[in-house]
């Protein structure tokens, strides 16, 4: 597991919500093994995710490839004080 900082979505379900790169408050950059993918950082309204919601919040948005199956990544931004485990035996991710 990597320590991501910032919490991040896929490109296509922040538009989805109604929000895009033109309000993009700054560029961002996702180091992967291979390369370097270009993105924006936003700031949303209110994020929900696992049970509890955070407002306002800022995301990184990045265009994850579809065959990855990666709808976003949750950064230790959002999982800081929480107890998050992770059983990959079960197929689950527990936050409480």
């Amino acid at each position: 597991m990597t320590p991501a900082r910032p919490t991040e979505k896929k490109l296509p379900a922040v538009d989805e919500l109604g929000y895009g790169a033109q309000m993009g408050t700054a560029r961002s950059r996702l180091l992967g093994v291979s390369d370097v993918q270009e993105g924006y950082r936003l700031n949303v309204q209110r994020l929900e995710t696992l049970g509890f919601a955070v407002e306002p919040w800022e995301v990184f948005c990045h265009d994850f490839d579809e065959r990855l199956g990666v709808d976003g990544l949750l950064g230790m931004d959002l999982l800081a004080g929480r107890v998050t485990t992770i059983d990959c035996a079960q197929g689950l991710l527990t936050v409480a």
